[in-house]
């Protein structure tokens, strides 16, 4: 067919010029089997006017969203290493978007996403009502990294919390600590959860019960505000496990200015293995998540999904690894 028009691809994809229009300049507010009939018949008449019809075809933009919710962090930071440097290889810019788990901005984010200014999402901030709402009304392809989307349709790749948790636990038990305490961080999400889990569970299994649990969030803030909780226990832990390094950072930092040595007087045990913790002092004991692998990941999972978004991609759970550092020894003899 000589030039075709936008109203031979409406004939042949049985639908109105208008809605053919809508697919070319917004396809995220198309039925997604719509716009799949639409794009055949686009490809199969060879209609093309400008780079919104080679868009339509394509479906790229050439850019990915990465989207926290809180503030970004040195864990994070490292992930994004790998993101970047994966995203770049295939192709694709990346744009960082921080949310501040304001609903407002989100919401100002997925109208952009809508607009094919992105072509895919990843989150770093578990589930929110605006996520949900995207996918329940746009077929557009998201990857969660580092937390479990309740209740949503979405692949995430994440490390195993779980049995990095009971390999704390563990150390710690084998350096003859029996009263065992641990910092958690946020329980509304996944990874603060499974790490509550796997510090439970191994403690079971070797018949004792935990000695003190501070609910907390994950930053430098929570650890010192957990310090002076265990500073006023009279049955203190010898050891502690603080769900990350930024939480031990905290703790660690006010006992000692009430002159409480660590490890001597208690273990402190981290988690994410940032890179100051290798410089802090003392150097911090922690479970060291494959931070570059995480995103890489993510990325791969992710350029699936735009590719089929249809396909069904399992969850990735990867491999951390304990690093025992001066944070922890022997508790004192009693």
């Amino acid at each position: 067919m000589s030039n075709p028009k936008l109203t031979d691809v409406a004939r042949l994809a049985g639908v109105s010029p208008a809605t053919v229009s809508r697919a070319i300049n917004q396809p995220a507010i198309v039925n997604a089997k719509t716009l799949e009939r639409i794009q055949q018949a686009v490809q199969q008449i060879g209609y093309e006017t400008n780079a919104a019809g080679r868009n339509l075809r394509l479906r790229r933009s050439d850019a990915l969203l990465v989207m926290i919710s809180d503030a970004p962090s040195r864990f994070f930071s490292q992930i994004l290493m790998g993101v970047e440097a994966e995203a770049s290889e295939a192709g694709y810019n990346v744009l960082v978007s921080n949310t501040q788990e304001n609903p407002e901005r989100g919401r100002r984010l997925y109208a952009s996403i809508q607009q094919s200014l992105a072509d895919g999402i990843l989150t770093f901030g578990g589930h929110n009502q605006e996520l949900g709402d995207l996918i329940s009304n746009h077929p557009i392809p998201i990857v969660g990294v580092n937390e479990h989307l309740e209740d949503l349709p979405v692949p995430v790749t994440t490390v195993d919390n779980l049995s990095a948790s009971r390999a704390i636990v563990r150390h710690l038990l084998e350096l003859g600590h029996c009263k065992i305490g641990h910092v958690t961080g946020t329980t509304t999400l996944s990874s603060g959860r499974d790490r509550l889990k796997g510090f439970l569970s191994e403690l079971q299994q070797a018949g004792l019960s935990p000695t003190w649990i501070c609910n907390k969030h994950y930053n430098v803030e929570a650890g010192r505000e957990a310090a002076e909780e265990w500073l006023c226990l009279t049955d203190r832990p010898t050891a502690v496990f603080c769900s990350c390094d930024e939480a031990a950072f905290g703790f660690i930092a006010a006992l000692r200015r009430k002159e409480i040595r660590v490890p001597e007087d208690v273990s402190v045990v981290g988690f994410d293995d940032i890179p100051l913790a290798d410089h802090y002092c003392p150097a911090l004991t922690t479970v060291r998540q494959p931070h570059r692998e995480l995103g890489t990941t993510a990325v791969r999972m992710l350029l699936e999904r735009i590719h089929n978004v249809a396909a069904s991609i399992p969850n990735q759970l990867l491999e951390g690894k304990l690093i025992v550092r001066a944070s922890t020894g022997r508790p004192l003899a009693t």
